[in-house]
């Protein structure tokens, strides 16, 4: 089963996005002929006209996430020092792959922060699991896809998209460190605004 990361809006976007301006990720409307079901369970979620899912390009959302440069490197050490280690079928494909991961996801900032408007929201959820557990509740920045390193997001989180924080906002997380997403649920302490 895969983790999918859906992106939930009030208005259509623009599908695919522009593999120039947003490289490495893809959009694909959830259409109501086909994801009846999925679109139900988001709804007991989210009011949400319209629902795309989000990966990088060839990838679930399993693979929304990148590790840091260093920590990369560390691990293409660890696999020329072992072969038996697996990553991907070369080194020169597991660069291929990080580095598309790394691009879906911080295209995936700029994407919301040009789409702000359409009252965006993001819903993580295994696949075919939509609606079925309550999620934890967020907002964060477009920002707050971006980073030193992105680790996955957990299933069954609901992240309402706001404007960037004034710079004396003091948010959950520390903008310039790796996203491991350990204070969602503890979200009463934030200070962004919804």
């Amino acid at each position: 089963m895969c983790l999918t990361v859906f992106l939930l809006a009030d208005r259509p976007l623009p599908v695919p996005p522009d593999e120039t301006t947003y490289p490495g990720l893809r959009l694909y409307p959830v259409e109501a002929d086909y994801q009846s079901e999925t679109l139900a369970g988001i709804q007991r979620i989210a009011a949400a006209e319209f629902v795309y899912n989000v990966s990088p390009a060839g990838y679930c959302g399993c693979f929304f996430g990148y590790e840091a440069t260093q920590e990369f490197q560390a691990e293409m050490a660890e696999r020329a020092a072992n072969p038996d280690l697996q990553y991907a079928g070369t080194p020169e494909q597991a660069e291929t792959m990080w580095r598309g991961r790394m691009d879906a996801v911080k295209s995936f900032d700029r994407y919301l922060a040009a789409h702000l408007e359409a009252r965006l929201a993001v819903y993580t959820v295994w696949e075919h699991c939509a609606g079925q557990k309550a999620p934890v509740r967020a907002a964060v920045p477009p920002s707050y896809f971006g980073g030193p390193a992105f680790e996955r997001l957990p299933e069954d989180v609901l992240l309402t998209v706001v404007s960037e924080p004034a710079a004396e906002v003091n948010p959950c997380w520390d903008p310039a460190a790796r996203r491991t997403h350990e204070w969602l649920g503890h979200q009463q302490s934030c200070e962004l605004p919804e």
